[in-house]
């Protein structure tokens, strides 16, 4: 039987802040103004490049996908 694929639906708050708050709420770790900008660009379709230092956080940007939204 074929595989169905659907996309998924993200919902991100307005502010900035607010994902701040609630994503230091679910895993314990505050992310970045800037990490919080690469997620949002992902979420509308745009292409990123992530150029940052080694440990600074570039791979909680694709973890965030996973946080369940609401």
């Amino acid at each position: 039987m074929p595989v169905q694929s659907r996309p998924i639906k993200y919902t991100m708050p307005e502010s900035d802040e607010q994902v701040q708050r609630e994503v230091e709420e679910r895993t314990g770790t505050r992310p970045c103004i800037w990490q919080i900008k690469v997620v949002r660009k992902v979420l509308e379709g745009g292409d990123v490049i992530t150029i940052a230092a080694t440990g600074s956080g570039k791979s909680l940007t694709y973890l965030g996908f996973s946080l369940p939204s609401g």
